[in-house]
C-alpha cells in the first residue's frame, strides 16, 4: 500500500523554475519598497492549483523541513556559532520553523507591504558577510529611507498571479541594495561564495511548493 509520503515523492513538477533575466520585471510592491538595487534574482514557476491555495502555501511553508535548506543554514551559521563560543556571547537562538510568519516575528525580516492573496514583500537590513549577520530590526516605515553606511538592504517578494484554468504563476524575487562602496565590496565577496547555494535553495523551495499544492489539488479532486 502506497503512503501519502511515497506518493508525494513520486509526484513530479510539470514546469521547471525559470530565472528572469530582464531587470525591469518585478512586482509593484517591491518596486515601491526597493526601486534601486545592486543585485536582483527572480524565479517563476507555474503551479496547477488555484491562486488562494498557492498563496496560503507560501505563507505556511516551513522551509526548514527541506534537508538541503537545513544543511545550508547549518553551514552558514558555523562561523557565527564559533564566534559566540570564543567571545562568550549568548548562543544564537534556534529558529523552530522557517515560515514567513516566523521570519517576521522572531527573525530579522519585517513585513514591508502586502496585497493579501496576491503579493507580499519582506525586508531586512544587516551585514550578511559578518559572522553574526549584524542584523538591524527596522520598521516598514523606516526601510525605504534607511541609508546608514556599511549595510545591505534586502527586499524579498512573493507574487501569485492567476493564469486561468486553475493555474497560478508563482514568482519569488529578491533584491539587495548596498549603502556604500565598502558594503558593496564586502557583499560581492560574500555573494561569490553563497550565490549558487541561495539560488539552488530558491529553485528547490518553489518546486516543493508546486509539488505540495498540486498533490493537494489532486487529492481534493479525487474526494469531490
Amino acid at each position: 500500500m502506497r503512503t501519502a509520503r511515497s506518493r508525494r515523492g513520486r509526484f513530479a513538477p510539470q514546469h521547471k523554475p525559470i530565472i528572469y533575466k530582464a531587470p525591469q520585471v518585478g512586482g509593484a510592491l517591491i518596486n515601491e519598497q526597493l526601486p534601486r538595487y545592486d543585485l536582483r534574482d527572480a524565479y517563476q514557476i507555474v503551479v496547477l492549483a488555484p491562486v488562494d491555495v498557492v498563496y496560503r502555501a507560501v505563507l505556511d511553508r516551513d522551509f526548514l523541513r527541506l534537508p538541503l535548506v537545513r544543511a545550508f543554514f547549518a553551514i552558514r551559521e558555523l562561523p557565527a556559532r564559533a564566534w559566540h563560543r570564543l567571545t562568550g556571547a549568548p548562543p544564537l537562538p534556534v529558529t523552530p520553523r522557517a515560515t514567513l510568519a516566523n521570519l517576521t516575528r522572531i527573525g530579522a525580516f519585517t513585513l514591508l507591504a502586502e496585497r493579501p492573496g496576491r503579493e507580499l514583500v519582506l525586508g531586512a537590513v544587516g551585514r550578511p558577510w559578518m559572522p553574526d549577520y549584524a542584523s538591524t530590526r527596522i520598521s516598514a516605515a523606516a526601510f525605504a529611507e534607511f541609508e546608514e553606511p556599511g549595510y545591505a538592504k534586502i527586499a524579498w517578494s512573493w507574487i501569485v498571479k492567476p493564469l486561468g484554468a486553475g493555474q497560478t504563476l508563482l514568482v519569488c524575487e529578491w533584491r539587495t541594495q548596498l549603502t556604500d562602496d565598502e558594503a558593496r565590496a564586502h557583499f560581492q565577496r560574500y555573494w561569490t561564495v553563497v550565490s549558487r547555494g541561495v539560488r539552488l535553495l530558491a529553485r528547490i523551495g518553489l518546486s516543493r511548493i508546486k509539488v505540495d499544492c498540486e498533490l493537494d489539488a489532486t487529492r481534493s479532486e479525487s474526494t469531490s
